[in-house]
């Protein structure tokens, strides 16, 4: 099952980080369910950096592992880290409509290429020129 958990500053996110560098809606993680995570920056400010080769890769979208450290502004963590929190929060790893947590819907289905996320809706929508999914 795919889950996508939207981390921020805001109260409206899944994960809630207390840290002024990371934006209210900074980012979400899509955990694929087979030790896959992509990460992508939802135009934070403080820019999403993923560590790679000893120094900090700016990224827009990205496969990371669970340890792998990732950088949301100046807060460091890893998406298992992120993953850990969610579950804490009363999300469960199997149920995604206890508090901290939503149902995922057929449009939280990665499609291939570049994508965004509507802010009104929460659809993923796909950047893709040529409209493919």
């Amino acid at each position: 099952m795919i889950r996508t958990i939207v981390i921020g500053r805001s109260e409206k996110a899944d994960v809630t980080l207390d840290d002024a560098s990371v934006s209210r809606i900074h980012a979400e993680i899509i955990d694929h369910g087979d030790g896959r995570f992509f990460l992508t920056d939802c135009r934070s400010t403080g820019g999403t950096h993923v560590a790679r080769e000893g120094k900090w890769v700016p990224i827009t979208q990205e496969f990371v592992r669970s340890g792998e450290d990732i950088l949301l502004g100046q807060h460091q963590t890893t998406a298992g880290r992120l993953m850990a929190l969610y579950r804490g929060k009363g999300g469960g790893h199997d149920d995604l409509t206890g508090q901290g947590g939503r149902k995922p819907r057929p449009q939280d289905a990665l499609p291939k290429g570049p994508v965004r996320r509507d802010p009104e809706t929460g659809d993923i929508i796909s950047l893709d020129p040529s409209g493919k999914s």
